[in-house]
């Protein structure tokens, strides 16, 4: 390690009540180390990181806003995200290695942006998309393992929706009750079971 990204460490480690965004581009760990509290973190972005995970078991994050993990292409799992409930974007654009996104992010109810495009290895959405309420952008452009989506008949205030090159799925879910979409891509499924209900913009 560095002096500079040791000297960086340091700060993480202690002085954590001053910490409110971490802007850390090609960190170099694996792991952030286990006394990080992330408590008063509003954003946290550490693209093209090493990262394998970010920490082990369940973090304060009630602060957390914004999360961008872009390009990260060892990180493999998130962690618990259930006190995450003021999280409104998460960008994963690009970690390849990525095999789930965790169902406890269904607690972030104000989410509005998830960008999980190129998620190559990922293979399904929980199912706590369909709650969310608040989303605007959903992009799982490149994710081309991913088999089927689940019902996002909930997502009233989906504007952007982005399935280009998801070359494995062959299916979209009969609900789609998005009436404010005004953006969606997707020319490479090839079936969708369109039983829309009265009201769902017809795309």
């Amino acid at each position: 390690m560095d002096l500079a990204q040791a000297e960086r460490l340091h700060s993480l480690l202690h002085y954590p009540q001053n910490i409110r965004l971490v802007d850390w581009i090609y960190f170099q760990n694996t792991c952030l180390p286990s006394t990080f509290n992330p408590e008063f973190l509003v954003e946290l972005c550490m693209s093209s990181s090493k990262l394998q995970k970010l920490w082990e078991g369940t973090k304060q994050l009630k602060n957390l806003r914004w999360m961008d993990l872009s390009y990260s292409k060892d990180l493999k799992a998130l962690p618990d995200l259930s006190t995450a409930t003021n999280l409104e974007e998460l960008n994963l654009q690009g970690c390849s290695s990525l095999l789930e996104v965790p169902g406890s992010i269904g607690t972030a109810t104000n989410l509005q942006k998830l960008n999980l495009s190129y998620c190559s290895n990922l293979v399904k959405i929980p199912s706590f998309i369909e709650n969310a309420t608040n989303l605007q952008e959903l992009d799982l452009s490149g994710c081309s393992n991913l088999l089927e989506l689940p019902s996002i008949g909930n997502a009233t205030k989906l504007e952007r929706l982005d399935l280009r090159n998801c070359s494995s799925l062959v299916k979209l879910p009969s609900s789609i009750n998005a009436t404010n979409l005004n953006e969606f891509s997707g020319a490479s499924f090839f079936y969708w079971e369109c039983n829309q209900s009265p009201g769902t913009k017809s795309l």
